[in-house]
């Protein structure tokens, strides 16, 4: 968490230093002052991860400005509609109509999809707009970045904290089950995973990953006694076909046996569910 503050630090500082304009020759003239700051989520921000990150951006990005923060959000809803090449076209054409008068002095975006739009629709939309990021999994866009336009915060799951918590609570587990939602951060997210894992001989790891969740509970019911750690779940469905709320997964699974069932994330912190080692949305954002 330390070096995680420090990161976010140096990102604030680099944002106010190289992006905050010069009220005198700015493009906004020096009767308006306000710092633009558009912001693309990936997830409603009603969802708890979403509004976690948000509420963090808002209060640090706003103690270190001069001058007001003026604040446009934007979702992509990838929870409920995965980000195709179609989807994202349409979407950058929304924003380059409803936008077309506004100049953003910078973007923030969240989470992996947020990241992917940016880097390959935003950029036709505000191609001279720096873009920080915050909560993105997938650490290969570390290769690919142009670190004098684009920072930002990486959110790493760790496991093996968390298994030997587990070890501390139960002893040696034969048998531990990791539950995803299948969705493209989780996918990023379950390669760190089984390259932290790589090597090691106990316990055994059965990643269970689906986006239903009557899946996910008919498995967990035939193994009642496993425990569970839990990675993300955001894009979970019910038997309707509707994006299920994070109080009936983690209840669902918390109820479909006894068990102890670890979470990755603060934000699946619901009775049952045992605070293990987490990524904190407010401190990433």
């Amino acid at each position: 968490m330390t070096r995680l503050t420090r990161h976010f630090a140096a990102i604030v500082l680099w944002v106010i230093c190289v992006w905050m304009p010069n009220p005198a020759v700015g493009d906004h003239g020096a009767d308006d002052r306000a710092f633009r700051i558009l912001v693309i989520h990936s997830y409603s921000q009603q969802y708890p991860w979403t509004a976690r990150q948000h509420e963090g951006f808002v209060a640090a990005i706003t103690v270190g400005l001069d001058a007001p923060a003026e604040i446009k959000t934007e979702y992509l809803d990838t929870k409920r509609r995965a980000l195709s090449a179609v989807y994202a076209d349409a979407f950058a054409e929304h924003l380059k109509i409803k936008y077309a008068s506004y100049d953003p002095d910078a973007v923030y975006v969240t989470d992996d999809s947020g990241l992917n739009f940016a880097l390959h629709h935003l950029r036709h939309v505000f191609p001279d707009t720096p873009v920080f990021f915050s909560g993105v999994n997938d650490f290969s866009h570390l290769e690919r970045l142009d670190a004098g336009a684009v920072t930002g915060v990486f959110e790493k799951k760790e496991i093996r904290p968390n298994l030997d918590l587990l070890h501390q609570l139960q002893g040696d587990a034969e048998q531990v089950v990791v539950i995803g939602d299948g969705s493209a951060t989780y996918q990023a997210i379950e390669v760190e995973l089984k390259r932290e894992l790589h090597g090691a001989a106990r316990p055994a790891v059965t990643f269970l990953i689906s986006e239903r969740l009557e899946d996910i509970l008919d498995s967990l019911r035939n193994t009642p006694d496993q425990p569970v750690i839990l990675t993300t779940l955001g894009a979970i469905r019910n038997q309707t076909g509707d994006v299920a709320t994070l109080a009936q997964i983690v209840g669902g699974i918390v109820n479909a046996g006894r068990r102890i069932v670890i979470s990755m994330e603060d934000a699946y912190l619901f009775d049952g569910v045992l605070d293990g080692y987490v990524t904190s949305g407010i401190a990433q954002g």
